[in-house]
């Protein structure tokens, strides 16, 4: 598992000027999807330059998990933010960050509201939420994709931190403080 992460990291780190995920937030989603069984499915909602999703594929790559992420490439300022990545060539950057390790992923190419009805209720093992940081985004993502969710699936998303009051206050909101937890030392939520 260490090497596999490493080689994750170094990979991101050498292609971008700053990294989506922290080095715990790599850990803590590999850690999540491998546990997903054998032939099961883990879905992300907001793809960017694809590290989230690479680190979960390599995770659970030998074990027929599906894999499909929800992206329409159009809205984020990545530059903003510290990457070397535009909004133009987002799209370019995941199909190739996905091309380099070889993985298939299903990719839907819609706002995850209309996308959400392509999704069967209780068909997905890992759900990754990590699209809009908007307050009513992030709530809406929350409520119309927690019914996707296995009975034993897991329900987490990306950036609760101060810095994204939107995101932090849609999971306070939705589960309380008893219904979810920050997994140690990252910014990965998690639905008890």
């Amino acid at each position: 598992m260490e090497e596999q992460l490493k080689e994750i990291i170094d990979y991101f780190t050498a292609r971008l000027t700053a990294l989506f995920l922290s080095e715990e937030d790599f850990r803590q989603l590999y850690d999540l999807a491998v546990n997903v069984q054998e032939n099961g499915r883990i879905l992300e909602i907001g793809a960017g330059a694809g590290c989230s999703m690479v680190t979960m594929a390599i995770a659970s790559k030998t074990r027929g998990i599906e894999l499909t992420t929800i992206d329409l490439f159009q809205y984020a300022n990545y530059l903003e933010y510290g990457y070397n990545i535009t909004k133009e060539s987002a799209l370019d950057k995941f199909l190739e960050n996905m091309k380099f390790w070889g993985l298939d992923i299903k990719l839907l190419r819609e706002q995850s509201a209309s996308a959400c009805k392509k999704i069967e209720d209780k068909s997905v093992d890992l759900l990754f939420i990590d699209g809009s940081h908007q307050y009513s985004e992030v709530k809406a993502d929350i409520i119309n994709y927690s019914p996707k969710v296995k009975n034993e699936g897991i329900l987490c998303g990306h950036d609760y931190q101060k810095c994204h009051p939107g995101v932090r206050k849609a999971v306070d909101e939705i589960f309380g403080k008893n219904g979810f937890r920050v997994l140690k030392n990252s910014s990965i939520w998690v639905k008890k």
